[in-house]
């Protein structure tokens, strides 16, 4: 699923209102409503790290946003499995049906080679591991953009 073109969301993270009850009422069925939760959540990037967000099988946002700053630049052979491994059991722990991940870091639009290679691995891991992933975005110095399996395949 590709949003309807909406490039890079580039509003400020807190404009309007969203409360934590909005949060865990509100479905996010289409990839522009996803990508407009991180704009309002994460916005445009302050440091590197990746962040997890879950969704239930209603497609409402579980309010457990889990942030990792602390891996690698360059991915490793089994990083994907154990990812995939540790989001399987976090999920079930939780109630998640699937799980959508921001790539965070200060600078441009593109992804990086390594970056690229994170998202293939991740995405390739949990494929193996029978995990959903229901979306991947950049958040980058000027907002957050969709990224699509063509941007890292």
């Amino acid at each position: 699923m590709n949003p309807s073109s909406p490039g890079d969301l580039q509003f400020s993270a807190h404009d309007g209102q969203l409360s934590a009850r909005d949060i865990r009422q509100q479905p996010l069925d289409t990839d522009l409503q996803i990508q407009h939760r991180v704009q309002y959540l994460i916005g445009a990037a302050q440091r590197r790290r990746v962040w997890f967000m879950y969704l239930d099988r209603a497609n409402v946002q579980i309010p457990v946003v889990m942030p990792m700053a602390d891996f690698p630049l360059e991915v490793g052979e089994e990083d994907g499995d154990h990812v995939s491994r540790a989001l399987a059991r976090f999920m079930r722990e939780v109630g998640a049906l699937q799980v959508f991940l921001v790539w965070e870091r200060p600078g441009g639009r593109t992804l990086r080679r390594s970056e690229r290679g994170w998202a293939r691995e991740i995405l390739h891991g949990c494929a193996l591991g029978g995990v959903p992933i229901r979306a991947q975005l950049l958040s980058h110095s000027g907002g957050v953009r969709w990224l699509s399996p063509d941007d890292f395949i």
